[in-house]
């Protein structure tokens, strides 16, 4: 697990500091749109399903910021909760909602994401700097300061 933390590091410093004596100039591109054919969604992928999710007092959100699809479940972060719905039929299942300033809170997600070897729910803190490990169903497990800003979270 620590190797994993210490991926997840080595990567945010490597592509975060970046300095480039290049510079760039600016040019416009213009496209004609007259020229332009609609694409079928069935020439981009096999098969697709849409799932509407149910609304109820406890499942509206503001907008989608991370969505993650783990064990017939939706994940879904508007940045302050994780929503579960039942990937199947829409059902809302559960929320993830632990902002605060403590030791198993976080103060915003940033981003998510699962891991299913483990079967946790990693979460990414911005403003807390903080990699926020939670099981599935919401339990907290632990916290890792990571004493920088790390904005996006991914899978290795």
């Amino acid at each position: 697990m620590k190797n994993k933390i210490y991926i997840i590091i080595l990567s945010v410093l490597c592509l975060s500091c970046k300095h480039s004596n290049v510079i760039q100039k600016e040019s416009n591109i213009q496209i004609n749109i007259q020229n332009i054919s609609p694409i079928k969604l069935s020439e981009l992928v096999n098969n697709f399903k849409l799932v509407k999710l149910q609304t109820t007092e406890q499942s509206l959100f503001e907008d989608i910021r991370n969505i993650d699809i783990y064990d017939n479940k939706i994940y879904l972060s508007d940045g302050y909760t994780i929503k579960i719905f039942n990937l199947s039929d829409g059902v809302f299942i559960d929320k993830l909602d632990k902002r605060g300033k403590g030791p198993d809170e976080y103060i915003t997600i940033s981003s998510f994401i699962i891991d299913p070897k483990n079967s946790t729910l990693i979460v990414s803190d911005l403003i807390g700097q903080a990699i926020i490990y939670y099981s599935l169903n919401g339990h907290f497990i632990k916290k890792c300061r990571i004493g920088f800003w790390a904005n996006d979270i991914h899978r290795l």
